[in-house]
């Protein structure tokens, strides 16, 4: 899930590099979803890593309704 790759993303400093294809297919949906900032080489036996430059306002506030859904799911409490 793209939300998922999101929340890996937030974790730890960009630019991140990737280069299992389960990886790039992520960043892919993630950038296709308007996420994140990202470069994707053209598939090919010799194609560099996927880079992910930065996660844009839209992945911010994708990752934030995330965040308060697991927050409320995990019975914590209400944050109206």
């Amino acid at each position: 899930m793209s939300i998922e790759m999101l929340a890996k993303l937030a974790e730890q400093p960009l630019p991140r590099f990737f280069l299992e294809q389960e990886d790039i297919d992520r960043v892919l949906l993630c950038q296709a979803a308007g996420y994140v900032d990202a470069y994707v080489p053209p598939p090919s036996k010799d194609a560099g890593p996927a880079k992910v430059m930065r996660i844009k306002p839209e992945g911010h506030r994708a990752l934030a309704i995330y965040y308060r859904e697991k927050i409320r799911e995990s019975g914590f409490g209400d944050l109206s």
